[in-house]
């Protein structure tokens, strides 16, 4: 990781890597272009928007040349570590990666209602419930969110000095007014306000209008319903355990419990989010 953050990537399985995610691996009749970067000169013959490019036309990327353009074009890297994927699943190892007088490191800490996090979690296959017992989603939910608080305890007993490198964010508010929240992120990152970043914010948070805009950009999709698809999509009994593990950390983070009633989950009409939580005023 503090290659990465020089643009110095090591190795050679580093780059292959970002060849095959960023640029061969895609779902037919999808977007390809996942990093314009990657698939613009001088890794590509032609730019994204010229009529002759294409994907299968741009050569296998080489190191060196993935490190030159990463330094002479660029000064904003980031990454985005999973939690679950550090060691201890906390972010000390993190903070150490940063630790250098040659990184200048800010840290956008992104937390989510886990009645949202941990079914997906299930859908995508990270634990399973072998029987009526629910078994998995009870271990998973006390997994999540002790990680969670344990992490949220970390940056609370931080200096202010310290604190000043540290952002927290909610999924939902992010997913709810995308365009309201989008300022301060670009203000915590020390990067300019954009009005083509601001316009394509605003489509990728929005289902296409037109079956001609659904053909091409099959990526588009309500960004508030998918947050708050759990409540008609998840059986309250799950629902019910995941708040027995997670009650403090959601009340910390201003999500309120619907404490086992079906009608309060499903009614859209109540909100399920404080404006103002607790772990907001550590930061």
């Amino acid at each position: 990781m503090k290659g990465i953050l020089q643009c110095d990537f090591v190795s050679t399985k580093h780059v292959q890597d970002l060849e095959r995610y960023y640029r061969r691996r895609y779902r037919k009749n999808y977007n390809p272009i996942k990093s314009i970067s990657l698939l613009s000169p001088p890794f590509c013959p032609y730019n994204t928007t010229h009529s002759s490019w294409s994907a299968e036309s741009c050569p296998p990327m080489d190191k060196e040349t993935l490190e030159a353009t990463c330094k002479s074009k660029y000064n904003i890297t980031v990454l985005k570590p999973l939690i679950g994927r550090m060691p201890n699943e906390n972010v000390k190892q993190l903070l150490s990666v940063c630790d250098n007088d040659r990184i200048n490191c800010k840290f956008l800490f992104l937390v989510r209602d886990p009645r949202g996090i941990i079914p997906s979690s299930k859908a995508f296959g990270f634990f399973k419930d072998d029987d009526d017992s629910l078994l998995g989603t009870h271990e998973w939910s006390k997994k999540i969110c002790s990680a969670t608080e344990i992490n949220l305890n970390l940056f609370r007993s931080m200096s202010s000095d310290e604190k000043k490198r540290f952002m927290l964010l909610r999924y939902e508010d992010l997913a709810k007014d995308p365009l309201k929240t989008l300022p301060s992120l670009l203000k915590f990152a020390g990067l300019p306000d954009d009005k083509n970043l601001r316009k394509w914010l605003d489509l990728a948070s929005h289902r296409p209008e037109t079956e001609s805009e659904r053909n091409v950009a099959r990526w588009r999709q309500d960004s508030w319903e998918g947050a708050e698809r759990w409540r008609w999509l998840v059986e309250s009994d799950v629902i019910s355990v995941i708040e027995k593990y997670c009650s403090h950390v959601m009340s910390v983070l201003g999500y309120k419990a619907v404490g086992g009633s079906h009608d309060l989950q499903t009614n859209l009409a109540v909100k399920l989010l404080e404006d103002s939580y607790e772990a907001l005023r550590w930061f």
